[in-house]
């Protein structure tokens, strides 16, 4: 027999209140399950931009003036790339 099984088969000799009861703790174990998940992808995130921060990677355009706004820098070629015919290619 599962542990599904099991559960279940138990929860039907119990009285409803401690059927409650039963509900809460496993609604408790869930919100902590969710919650070491979550800070393990907050301790994740926080190493990778510790390694961003670190590498020669952040900051390697800081003295290019074209790249102090990189949104308008982009639409820029894109703009520049469509006004010459060449437009997007998959194939290049």
């Amino acid at each position: 027999m599962s542990i599904e099984e099991q559960l279940v088969e138990n929860l039907h000799h119990l009285p409803p209140e401690k059927q409650q009861e039963l509900l809460a703790f496993a609604e408790s174990l869930v919100q902590e399950v969710e919650a070491k998940k979550d800070m393990r992808e907050l301790e994740r995130s926080a190493k990778l931009s510790e390694l961003l921060q670190d590498s020669e990677i952040v900051g390697m355009w800081s003295d290019r003036r074209e790249m102090e706004n990189s949104v308008e820098w982009v639409r820029q070629l894109r703009r520049q790339q469509w006004r010459d015919g060449q437009g997007y290619d998959s194939a290049r």
